[in-house]
């Protein structure tokens, strides 16, 4: 629904960002296991790029992949550039910062990842974690429902950066249109989809961060 200028939807997840960790190809390359270095607080991007940099090495399989990314869905990169403290647009979202010094340290760690260590996929190359093909991915805990027991993973917390641990969460929402076709349809289907049962449904598959007064 629409106030004035303002735009709102109903916020059905609140999914954050981890790093799934295929342990067996880990092992498999005589790599650490990144378990200890979170134990050890030593878990950062820098750590995380060499084994995935080794592990593809000595397997032949890919290193780190940030799900969804494919050089297109540039905003992905967000659970990256998120822990040099970078962002694409300013507070106020009236400036395009790509070019501050935060966001370029950031885009060249990436690129040195991919197109000198080979720790990430190059332009065109696609692996998918779930069937094994990597040795890490980042991606939203709501979307690893294809995990099985064909390898050992793990899940960890997003490595840390120059400016920290950040966490980062992906959000979705179901609004209703005003000027569409069958906008008091919408609405009630809506009111269907947001009811308590239904969103306790909801709740099975998509986090949600509820507040407690």
């Amino acid at each position: 629904m629409g106030e004035g200028d303002g735009l709102y939807a109903y916020p059905f997840s609140n999914s954050p960002f981890g790093i799934f960790v295929n342990e067996d190809l880990i092992k498999k390359a005589g790599q650490t296991d990144p378990q200890t270095l979170v134990d050890s607080g030593k878990w950062t991007y820098d750590e995380a790029e060499k084994i995935a940099a080794a592990t593809a090495a000595e397997t032949g399989k890919q290193g780190l992949v940030v799900r969804d990314f494919d050089y297109k869905a540039w905003e992905n990169l967000a659970s990256v550039w998120d822990a040099w403290g970078a962002a694409p647009w300013s507070a106020d979202g009236k400036t395009c910062t790509l070019t501050d010094p935060k966001m370029v340290d950031a885009m060249t760690w990436i690129h040195d990842a991919v197109f000198q260590d080979k720790a990430m996929p190059g332009p065109g190359t696609t692996a998918d974690f779930f069937a094994g093909e990597s040795a890490m991915t980042i991606t939203q805990i709501s979307r690893a429902s294809a995990l099985d027991d064909s390898f050992k993973w793990e899940l960890l917390p997003l490595p840390s950066g120059p400016a920290g641990h950040q966490n980062v969460i992906g959000q979705a929402g179901i609004g209703v249109l005003a000027k569409g076709k069958n906008a008091a349809i919408a609405a009630d289907f809506l009111a269907y989809f947001t009811d308590p049962e239904n969103a306790a449904k909801l709740a099975a598959y998509f986090p949600r961060r509820v507040s407690r007064s």
